[in-house]
């Protein structure tokens, strides 16, 4: 729109200083729409280039949190299959599929402790059924859950952070981008 205006205005004659000074004031707004994009663009550069720097780092965090998931999976599938094998009968056929769908195999058991972690279901759901087992498995799960959310997902959260913060400040095209302002903003107030 301001280009269209700037190039009618241009066409146009005008008597006097105030039609000058109108001009430029749409030239003006010009060049801060250029400089606005231009920022935007260097800000989504820099964003796009944090999130590609922190790939490796997410893939690490990603093994380490399927290890430690995997480890309690195979203690709490072991426990569940000797409950189902020694004292199956003691419980009751929805407190047998409960305990079953939760626990009852390695990639049931790993699902059931990601949706714990991460929201997908409430821990006090799938722990109930661990009530069944022996006592020591109820502590080892919400051990797992103070661990998982309160320790190990904001440990994540503060070095993915870390390694963001350090990928925008090596980021060499943002550097020269930061001096070219600076210079421009020396020489404006020179002027």
């Amino acid at each position: 729109l301001t280009s269209i205006v700037d190039l009618s205005l241009c066409f146009v004659e005008f008597d006097g200083g105030a039609a000058f000074a109108f001009i430029r004031v749409f030239r003006i707004i010009r060049v801060a729409r250029v400089i606005r994009v231009v920022r935007f663009l260097r800000q989504l550069r820099t964003m796009i280039f944090t999130v590609l720097h922190t790939l490796s780092s997410l893939g690490y965090s990603l093994i380490l949190i399927s290890t430690i998931i995997l480890m309690f999976a195979i203690c709490l599938t072991d426990a569940t299959t000797t409950y189902l094998v020694t004292d199956g009968e003691a419980a009751t056929a929805d407190e047998l599929a409960g305990l079953y769908d939760n626990w009852g195999t390695i990639l049931r058991a790993a699902y059931t402790l990601f949706q714990a972690m991460t929201g997908g279901v409430s821990w006090s759901e799938p722990v109930a059924y661990l009530f069944l087992l022996p006592s020591i498995y109820v502590p080892m799960f919400i051990v797992y859950i103070a661990f998982m959310v309160l320790a190990m997902l904001n440990l994540i959260t503060g070095f993915f952070c870390e390694h963001a913060f350090e990928a925008a400040g090596s980021d060499r095209e943002q550097a020269i981008m930061d001096q070219l302002m600076q210079k421009e903003k020396y020489i404006e107030e020179f002027r």
